[in-house]
């Protein structure tokens, strides 16, 4: 059993519940993909740098039910009934959503093996409750160039299956560069976050930077005009969790990132 790992008082939003029910900090737009632009995939972002307020919901960290090196196929046999959740979104029939959630466990089993999801997505999924909200967050997490076809085959299942879904639409990329390349330091920060707190922690100061690359990203890359207002953001995320890691984290990883600048 893995040893849930608290956040100073000041890093960490409160967490509520009523009567042992969980609130998830999803926004009402989004949809499996990530972010508040994912129900059509990448390339339907605004180009507007804006990053969302976080919400203050986090949901009560779970105990881990799959092992720290899981493949696809456990990863997606664990999360199987959360893809019943999924089909309510998409509204899939109900006498179809059976059909639909072996397809789509199976689809993502597959797509994930084949395409080398990051351990980081895998993590994520495996250590949060099988709702939608943990399919929302952890998808996001994933490069464009591999969330995309995945969008675009979910797509395809719910249509099939009778529900509403549209395929993510397909735009020319203008300049710029992929959000891995731009915010390399956060991404790599958010890697030791996630291994030092066994990927059971949300914390929406860090997640807003995913939905602000969502709301940017067009054609699968940050356009020239918006990665100064991103930069920033994952800069500032990066700073964060460099405080989080030197203080909570030290002497658990393998190696130690920069200190944080003051």
């Amino acid at each position: 059993m893995l040893r849930r790992v608290l956040l100073p008082a000041l890093l960490l939003c409160a967490c509520k519940s009523s009567s042992g029910t969980k609130k998830a900090p999803a926004p009402a737009d989004a949809a499996p993909g990530g972010g508040s632009a994912a129900s059509t995939g990448p390339g339907t972002g605004t180009g507007t740098a804006t990053p969302p307020a976080p919400d203050p919901m986090v949901p009560p960290a779970p105990l881990p039910k799959i092992a720290d090196d899981a493949d696809c196929a456990t990863v997606a046999d664990y999360y199987g009934p959360g893809f019943a959740l999924v089909a309510d979104g998409f509204k899939v029939p109900a006498d179809k959503r059976e059909g639909f959630q072996t397809a789509v466990k199976a689809a993502f089993g597959a797509a994930c093996a084949k395409t080398d999801w990051p351990k980081a997505v895998l993590d994520c999924i495996g250590k949060h409750p099988t709702e939608k909200f943990t399919y929302e967050r952890c998808l996001a997490r994933l490069p464009a160039a591999v969330r995309l076809p995945w969008d675009t085959e979910l797509a395809a299942l719910v249509t099939k299956f009778g529900g509403e879904m549209a395929a993510p639409a397909k735009v020319e990329a203008p300049s710029g560069m992929v959000f891995e390349e731009l915010c390399g330091d956060f991404v790599a920060e958010m890697a030791r976050f996630d291994e030092c707190s066994q990927a059971g922690m949300y914390v929406p100061k860090l997640e807003q930077v995913y939905a602000a690359r969502a709301q940017v990203e067009v054609g699968g890359v940050i356009p020239d005009e918006a990665q100064p207002d991103l930069l920033a953001l994952c800069e500032d995320r990066a700073r964060t969790i460099k405080q989080i890691v030197g203080n909570m984290c030290k002497g658990k990883l393998g190696g130690e990132s920069t200190p944080a600048s003051p």
